[in-house]
C-alpha cells in the first residue's frame, strides 16, 4: 500500500465469529477489510470472535489488502481487552465505533500505545453528538504531529437510527452528515469511507430484484464518489466488483490528467503556478496539477494491484 495514495475503494466488513468468512475475505479484491468484534459480533460470541481476529491478524499475509479490526467502545465490558489483545498484534488500523467527542479519541489512542508505530486509528462518524458540533475537533487530531488517525469512516446505519430518519431515495436525510463527514476529513488531510448500502445480491432472490439491488447499490455508490470520499464499507462479497469499479479514475479522467501533467512538464511552462489549457481556460498547478498528479499516481496503484491479485489468482 502506498504511503501517499493508499488505494481504499471496497472496504468489507467481516464478523469475527466465523473464520471460513475472514479466510475467504483476504483472499478477495477488497481493498480493506474490516475483521468486526462491534454489530456484527453477538455479545456472547465476542470473546471467541476476539480469538478468531487476532489469529488472523497474527497469521499475516494481507497481500495489498488493508485489515482494519474493529473493537467494541471502551465503554462497553469488551472494549478495554479488545484494544488490548488487538492492539498487541498490530493490524494496520483499529476502528474505533461510537466515537462522540475529542476526548473519546484521546481515549483511544491511550489504549493503542503497545500498538507497533504503524497501527493507525480509524474513527466511525455515526452518532448525533459527534455530528453536532465535535466532528471538525476530533478530525483535527489527524493534523497533530505523529498521530495514528488517519481515516474517518461514515456510519449511516446509526446515525440514520439516532435521527429517527426514513429510508430515502439519495440518502436525503444523511446529505448534510455526509458533506460534514468529507468537509471535516479533507481539512486535516484525512482519508474518509461512506457508510454500507443494506441490501446485496441473493440467490433467492429474482433476476429482477437482485438488478434492482446491484442498480441501487451503484448508485449510492456514485453518490458517495461524487462527495468526496476515497471508497465504500461494503456487508457482502457481491458488492466488490461494482465499488471497485466506482471508486478509479476512468480512462478518459486519467488520459486528461495525464496530458494536464504533460502540459506542466512543457519547458516553457517548468515552475509556472498558471498556464492556458490547449482546450480552453486556465490550469493551476496548485489545483489542476496536484489533482492531476493524484488521479495519476492512484490509477497506477490500482492496476498494480489488480495485476498482482491477478498473479496470485492464476497461480
Amino acid at each position: 500500500m502506498s504511503d501517499n495514495f493508499p488505494i481504499l475503494r471496497s472496504v468489507m466488513y467481516v464478523p469475527g465469529t466465523d473464520p471460513e468468512k475472514i479466510v475467504k475475505a483476504l483472499t478477495s479484491q477488497a481493498d480493506g477489510i474490516i475483521l468486526d468484534l462491534e454489530d456484527s459480533t453477538a455479545p456472547n460470541s465476542k470473546v471467541v470472535a476476539r480469538g478468531h481476529i487476532v489469529e488472523a491478524v497474527e497469521r499475516g499475509n494481507f497481500g495489498h489488502r488493508t485489515v482494519i479490526v474493529r473493537c467494541n467502545a471502551l465503554s462497553t465490558e469488551w472494549g478495554p481487552e479488545d484494544l488490548r489483545q488487538v492492539a498487541a498484534v498490530g493490524p494496520h488500523a483499529i476502528l474505533a465505533p461510537k466515537v462522540n467527542s475529542e476526548r473519546d479519541v484521546r481515549a483511544y489512542l491511550a489504549a493503542m500505545k503497545a500498538a507497533p508505530p504503524q497501527t493507525e486509528l480509524w474513527v466511525m462518524a455515526e452518532t448525533v453528538t459527534c455530528f453536532n458540533g465535535n466532528l471538525p475537533r476530533i478530525a483535527a487530531i489527524g493534523s497533530e504531529p505523529s498521530s495514528r488517525l488517519t481515516t474517518l469512516v461514515m456510519g449511516t446505519n446509526d446515525i440514520k437510527k439516532e435521527m429517527r430518519a426514513l429510508d430515502a431515495p439519495g440518502r436525503e436525510p444523511l446529505q448534510f452528515a455526509l458533506a460534514q463527514v468529507v468537509i471535516a476529513a479533507r481539512d486535516n488531510k484525512l482519508l474518509v469511507i461512506d457508510g454500507v448500502y443494506n441490501k446485496f445480491v441473493r440467490k433467492d432472490k429474482s433476476e429482477d430484484e437482485n438488478k434492482a439491488i446491484a442498480a441501487g447499490f451503484e448508485a449510492e455508490c456514485k453518490q458517495g464518489h461524487y462527495f468526496g470520499f476515497d471508497g465504500k464499507t461494503l456487508i457482502h462479497p457481491s458488492q466488490i466488483g461494482i465499488a471497485n469499479n466506482t471508486f478509479r479514475p476512468s480512462a478518459a479522467e486519467v488520459a486528461r490528467d495525464q496530458k494536464i501533467i504533460d502540459i506542466f512538464d512543457l519547458p516553457e511552462n517548468i515552475g509556472k503556478g498558471v498556464v492556458a489549457a490547449p482546450w480552453g481556460g486556465m490550469l493551476e498547478a496548485a489545483i489542476h496539477l496536484a489533482q492531476a498528479e493524484r488521479t495519476v499516481a492512484i490509477n497506477g496503484r490500482i492496476q498494480e494491484i489488480e495485476a498482482l491479485f491477478a498473479k496470485n489468482t492464476n497461480g
